[in-house]
């Protein structure tokens, strides 16, 4: 989630499959394709003043969504476009511009944690918090949600000749979680990390989570990010979360300098596209 007076949308609708242009229609000429491979597909919306992104994670036998937007347009006439499987819609985190059309599918995995498990109700359902959902930024209120799957950290999730790892990363928020392909090498983060200004919700948290990412990615791996500066999808590497776990430290050392007031207070440098944040309401 970033602020909304950051961004503002631009009008673009194409598809891309593996470098190769090809036109492509929806019912609201919004949404952005581009196929990452065969079986990922990078899911745009550049009219969306946060210029979200989502990922569809095709396996044999199912399909992962993580993260579904804001809910601004319909997007499982999209999805069904995309697919025949059966579709799990899984959330990086529970802010309103990542879970608006989770509701619309009939499978929802989101992060195992004590304190949201104890929060569903006798008839299975899950409803975010406004703290948690931030719906009042869009003046959104949250769905409630058929939770089907919880998802321990360090779980893998097989969908049918292809396998995700769920790592659980707080600092952002305290429900963040991130999906790793190793075999594709291939990390799906949410809000995390990606280009633009950060929005951290807890600094030790953030510095822990940084090293568990580090942990298990290559100098090799992309780290297919939530959020675009421009066009296209938006892809980090190592040496940004190499930068991030420095500028955290120097922070909490008070050796960072910030550049800028931002929405949440100074803002500070991470490299030439992310900086950072301390946001108390997150």
């Amino acid at each position: 989630m970033k602020i909304r007076n950051l961004w503002q949308g631009i009008a673009l609708v194409s598809i891309s499959l593996l470098g190769m242009a090809c036109s492509y229609a929806d019912s609201s000429r919004y949404y952005d394709i581009h196929y990452v491979d065969k079986h990922t597909v990078a899911i745009g919306e550049p009219e969306y003043y946060q210029k979200n992104y989502n990922y569809l994670i095709l396996g044999e036998s199912q399909a992962i969504l993580f993260d579904s937007g804001p809910g601004v347009h319909n997007v499982r006439p999209v999805i069904e476009s995309l697919t025949s499987l059966p579709v799990i819609a899984a959330a990086s985190h529970l802010h309103f511009d990542h879970i608006g059309n989770h509701h619309l599918f009939d499978e929802i995995a989101i992060v195992d944690l004590p304190e949201l498990k104890s929060r569903v109700d006798k008839k299975g359902r899950f409803l975010p918090t406004q703290p948690e959902f931030l719906g009042f930024i869009d003046q959104l209120t949250p769905h409630a949600l058929l939770v089907t799957q919880w998802w321990q950290a360090g779980a893998t999730i097989d969908i049918g000749n292809r396998t995700l790892e769920v790592l659980h990363i707080p600092g952002h928020t305290p429900s963040s979680m991130a999906i790793f392909d190793r075999s594709r090498n291939q990390l799906f983060v949410g809000d995390f990390i990606y280009p633009g200004s950060l929005l951290v919700g807890d600094v030790d948290a953030y510095i822990h989570s940084t090293q568990t990412l580090l942990d298990v990615v290559s100098e090799d791996t992309k780290i297919f990010t939530a959020h675009a500066l421009s066009s296209g999808v938006p892809l980090l590497y190592r040496k940004d979360l190499e930068d991030l776990a420095v500028a955290l430290k120097r922070f909490k050392q008070g050796a960072l300098k910030s550049t800028r007031n931002g929405e949440c207070g100074p803002t500070y440098p991470v490299n030439k596209q992310i900086t950072f944040e301390v946001c108390d309401f997150l």
